[in-house]
């Protein structure tokens, strides 16, 4: 009997030990998840920075406002969703002295030249993945589209606004648009959630631009 009772004690311990270890494995899966998406996120909106960064836009002196079925300006400001985005995600675009060369290319093009950048998100698999894309202007509209880099992958939502001149938020942009005044963003704000289903993580960033160009009166 005393055995028996001694087996059913160290059965009681074990369990409780191995109840104790399974939450502490599944605390340390959670850090860990957790320290992985900061670093996803803190690289992304330092990617993301850089870029708008060297943002570059036509002067208003110099701006004229494209005729109907004109080409848009090649130095515009855009966020919008495109016909091959997933819904929920809209993609923007812009011009910047940021060129990365992402694919061996013929032409000699430096690091750092002006390019039409181009953020969006794409399913891969069962996944979101946030891509970009830059093309010196001389080959923008050329086929096949270019390379494209994964900016951050597992993403579950992805949020821009654009902040105009009067302290105004919007979802949108277009600085072909007398909408917006034929102007560019003061400021663009970003919100995206990484991560794995009902586990994400929420960040958020402010980009003040040091380039912009005022709406018209």
């Amino acid at each position: 009997m005393e055995i028996l009772v001694t087996v059913a004690i160290l059965g009681i311990i074990m369990l409780t030990a191995l109840s104790a270890l399974s939450a502490v494995n599944r605390t340390a899966a959670h850090i860990q998840s957790t320290l992985t998406a900061a670093d996803t996120a803190s690289d992304t909106i330092r990617w993301i920075e850089a870029d708008l960064g060297a943002l570059h836009v036509t002067a208003a002196s110099t701006y004229r406002a494209p005729d109907v079925g004109k080409d848009p300006d090649p130095y515009g400001f855009r966020c919008f969703s495109g016909s091959e985005d997933p819904s929920d995600f809209k993609r923007l675009e812009f011009a910047a002295r940021a060129h990365r060369p992402l694919a061996p290319s013929e032409l000699d093009i430096a690091p750092g030249a002006l390019a039409r950048v181009r953020y969006f998100v794409r399913r891969v698999d069962d996944r979101f993945v946030l891509m970009r894309t830059d093309v010196p202007d001389l080959q923008a509209g050329l086929d096949p589209p270019p390379p494209a880099a994964v900016v951050c992958e597992k993403v579950l939502r992805l949020d821009w606004a654009f902040v105009d001149e009067e302290g105004e938020i919007h979802d949108e942009w277009d600085s072909d648009d007398e909408q917006w005044g034929y102007a560019t963003p003061k400021a663009v704000a970003l919100t995206i959630e990484i991560g794995e289903e009902e586990h994400g993580q929420t960040y958020h960033a402010l980009f003040a631009l040091a380039m912009a160009r005022e709406a018209r009166r």
